[in-house]
């Protein structure tokens, strides 16, 4: 099974960002764009896991989140990977504060003791737009300088829960599947 943990992002939050990458399309940016009901930030990309495996994980995603307040999620401004000259990925960043922080690092560690360690690479929070097509970068690149100088701001939201999703090859893309929900602490 092909897993991942995420923190979903609710229906509204997902018109809001569509509005944005939106301003990327009829910029005339050739690119893959998720569709917003698949609008998530992952918190730990898993890979292939056997089934056998997954009652481990949902104890261990369980444990890490239960203590864990609900918290506002806030975005920045869009911007793209591996830079804004030379676009791939056209993405929308998310303010990494204590909290969100906090809510990786527990993760991480719960993950690594039911042994999925991470790569050690640096947290960037963000949610995926699209995924620049080739010789799509000139008119990313003249978009995204665009999209960060009078971007329609998107309003954060209330975390409060984390997902454990499976990514099942459909018949022109992968869908997601939740497999399970972890809640944080109520207020």
């Amino acid at each position: 099974m092909r897993v991942f943990v995420a923190i979903p992002v609710p229906a509204d939050r997902r018109a809001a960002i569509d509005r944005l990458a939106g301003a990327f399309r009829r910029g005339g940016v050739r690119a893959r764009w998720v569709r917003p009901e698949r609008l998530h930030l992952t918190l730990r990309f898993l890979g292939e896991v056997p089934e056998a495996e997954v009652a481990g994980i949902v104890r261990a995603l369980d444990g890490a989140v239960a203590s864990r307040p609900s918290f506002r999620l806030r975005f920045g401004r869009p911007g793209a990977f591996p830079s804004p000259r030379r676009p791939r990925v056209l993405w929308l960043g998310v303010e990494a504060d204590a909290a969100l922080g906090g809510l990786y690092a527990d993760v991480e560690r719960a993950l690594a003791a039911v042994g999925h360690p991470g790569d050690g690479k640096a947290f960037r929070p963000h949610l995926t737009l699209g995924r620049v097509r080739p010789g799509g970068g000139p008119a990313a690149a003249e978009a995204l300088a665009r999209a960060t100088c009078g971007a329609e701001t998107v309003d954060g939201f209330e975390v409060s829960r984390v997902d454990l999703v499976c990514s099942v090859p459909g018949p022109a893309e992968y869908e997601h599947r939740t497999l399970h929900t972890a809640f944080l602490a109520n207020d």
